[in-house]
């Protein structure tokens, strides 16, 4: 039982590069359990570097990153094309192939030989037909809590898509959320030097530089649908990810692209056990986490388990933007520490945080401000507007 619950919160820390899946229990790994090849990529329908990650698990007591360099990795298809990678990172792996040889119906595989003569392989994976997306749109609602008078506010998004006989019957949803979000304050007023070679001066005009920024990141959670068990190939009102209110996300502007993968069979119900085990994950006494055996195989040790999956997938996109919702409050905190001065105190800013910025009233200051006020790029966005944005950005102050 501990065994299983070992390797999946190492599993888990290979994928997502994150602690998130270690468990309140701390487990007393067996050398076994750790030092497991851990591998996941695919190969789409698009023209792009196609990617693969080679890892390690790690000790749970000291869960890390664990990436192995210096692999020979090739991937292959059914029509006798192989296509060598190159290493572009520590344990990543890409190749660019050409349009023609990414096509619906193939079938590929991986074949991996470490630099200690370990050879890994994957089976075949037929890449299957993507169905079009028919619409990404969103619903105001409310989640329930344990007091009914104070839900949890936002908006769900859904999907729709509709396929024929010839398309998929499994997908995966990946996610990619984009905001606009700004600074309380323009740079208007800077105190530099120390407490005897203090310079005071006013910015005029403001500096918005680092007023507006946007942010772009992947939503965390699994997202897969079958219609294997419908009359039809086509799904209604799919849900996605929900945003709350209690975010900046949605104050001005909000961006999302859908990106749905076509699945073969084996793949789909791999990417299902991932979700249900993420969803099951409740502690030392919560649901045994399932251990998920992929499509890869230790050739030179066939005892040792291989982590991950080699997948094929088509893929359809579709982007949408939202920039105002109704009926929906937002109630959000934008990290701005505003320091009150005591008349006539610029000495009492920090020599740690000059140069800094201040509010003046009756150009007299009375707050420094801490630097998430007048610069947004310190909370990890970038000042440079994506090129799919539709609007202009809002000045506010």
């Amino acid at each position: 039982m501990l065994r299983n619950k070992s390797i999946f919160a190492c599993m888990c820390l290979a994928f997502f590069m994150a602690t998130s899946c270690i468990e309140e229990y701390k487990p007393i790994l067996e050398v076994k359990d750790t030092g497991k090849y851990v591998v996941y990529g695919s190969i789409t329908d698009q023209e792009e570097y196609q990617t693969i990650n080679i890892s390690t698990t790690s000790n749970t007591e000291n869960p890390q990153y664990v990436p192995i360099s210096g692999c020979d990795v090739i991937i292959s298809d059914d029509l006798g094309n192989i296509f060598q990678l190159e290493e572009l990172n520590p344990g990543e792996y890409r190749v660019w192939i050409d349009q023609e040889y990414l096509n619906v119906g193939t079938s590929y595989k991986i074949d991996i030989t470490t630099p200690s003569g370990i050879e890994i392989s994957s089976d075949y994976d037929i890449m299957p037909n993507c169905a079009d997306i028919d619409s990404v749109y969103y619903i105001r609602e409310d989640i329930s809590t344990t007091n009914p008078d104070k839900p949890i506010q936002g908006i769900q998004f859904y999907t729709n898509f509709s396929g024929s006989n010839h398309h998929s019957q499994y997908y995966k949803y990946t996610i990619e959320e984009t905001w606009e979000y700004h600074a309380r304050y323009p740079k208007m007023w800077l105190l530099e030097g120390h407490y005897f070679d203090e310079i005071f001066t006013e910015i005029d005009p403001p500096d918005y530089s680092t007023y507006t920024c946007w942010h772009t990141k992947m939503v965390p959670d699994v997202f897969v649908l079958s219609t294997n068990n419908l009359s039809e190939n086509t799904y209604s009102k799919f849900p996605l990810h929900y945003v709350k209110s209690t975010t900046e996300k949605l104050a001005y502007g909000y961006s999302i692209l859908i990106k749905q993968n076509a699945l073969s069979e084996p793949a789909y119900y791999y990417w299902t056990k991932i979700k249900n085990n993420i969803i099951n994950d409740g502690g030392l006494y919560g649901k045994q986490p399932e251990l998920i055996k992929g499509n890869l195989y230790n050739l030179t040790n066939p005892n040792q388990e291989v982590l991950g999956y080699f997948f094929a997938s088509s893929i359809n996109t579709k982007r949408t933007f939202i920039e105002t919702i109704e009926n929906l409050e937002l109630t959000y905190t934008d990290m701005c520490d505003e320091h009150a001065l005591a008349k006539p105190a610029l000495y009492a800013v920090p020599v740690y945080a000059r140069p800094a910025y201040l509010i003046c009233i009756n150009g007299f200051p009375v707050y420094w401000l801490g630097a998430h006020c007048t610069d947004c790029t310190t909370l990890g966005g970038t000042t440079i507007k994506p090129d799919f944005w539709p609007i202009d950005s809002k000045i506010e102050y």
